[in-house]
């Protein structure tokens, strides 16, 4: 996100492409870079965004997320969340388990989580969390951004591109 951005359209992007699903879909932007000028700016109007989500019954038209998947899933995030607290990120807001009134009661509803402080090297970073965690980092200029996201972009490329020349030698 640029100093030139629109900021609520950034927000709303920004909470799209993390939030949608809750965050299990192979897309979601967990890394979020914004240029240093508007940093706190965008940290403060996403923050209090994902604060209005509303948690509950994905059938309700005012919901906006839903439950995860499995207790397994929302452990991993969890655990995730709690890893990247030990290396020193910081919550701005989420992370947690919510317990839902019955019938919901038995869902794993986890609030979507916002974290800053956040390495490129950190495992939060470095892994597909598949879960709704939004990690915001800043940076100072286009270089610097395109270089560190050329480094997740080669990852990508190297594992899609492998995992197409083994779907080729698949007989179905």
């Amino acid at each position: 996100i640029f100093e030139d951005a629109e900021m609520n359209n950034a927000v709303k992007a920004a909470l799209l492409a993390n939030f949608l699903s809750q965050g299990a879909v192979c897309s979601n932007g967990t890394r979020v870079y914004v240029h240093k000028n508007v940093y706190e700016e965008f940290v403060e109007r996403v923050v209090d965004a994902t604060k209005a989500m509303k948690i509950g019954d994905p059938m309700h038209e005012d919901t906006v997320v839903g439950a995860t998947i499995s207790k397994q899933q929302a452990e991993k995030v969890l655990g995730y969340v709690a890893r990247a607290k030990e290396s020193g990120a910081v919550v701005l807001c989420g992370g947690d388990r919510v317990i839902l009134p019955q019938p919901l009661d038995q869902g794993f509803y986890l609030s979507p989580c916002v974290l800053t402080n956040v390495k490129d090297d950190s495992e939060i970073v470095k892994h597909e969390v598949f879960g709704a965690v939004m990690c915001v980092m800043s940076f100072e200029s286009e270089d610097e951004v395109v270089n560190r996201a050329n480094v997740w972009i080669l990852f990508f490329c190297r594992v899609f591109s492998r995992h197409s020349i083994m779907l080729r030698q698949i007989e179905t």
